[in-house]
C-alpha cells in the first residue's frame, strides 16, 4: 500500500500544476506533509485554496 501511495504521489508531482484533476489536487492537499519544499512552492496556488476559502467566511458574530 505504501508503495502504491508514493508512485500515485511521484506521478502528481511531476504534473503542471495546469494540468492537475481535481482528484490530483485534492490528494494533494491531504497530503501536504509529505511534499517537499520545492513541491509546496510548487503548488502553492491550489494548496492555499482552501485557506482562502475560510478566510472569506470570517469570525463567526456574536
Amino acid at each position: 500500500m505504501a508503495e502504491e501511495f508514493l508512485e500515485i504521489l511521484k506521478q502528481i508531482v511531476q504534473k503542471d500544476i495546469s494540468s492537475l484533476a481535481e482528484a490530483d489536487i485534492e490528494f494533494l492537499r491531504a497530503r501536504k506533509s509529505y511534499l517537499s519544499k520545492e513541491e509546496v512552492k510548487k503548488f502553492a496556488e491550489v494548496l492555499e485554496e482552501v485557506k482562502k476559502e475560510t478566510k472569506k467566511r470570517g469570525r463567526p458574530k456574536k
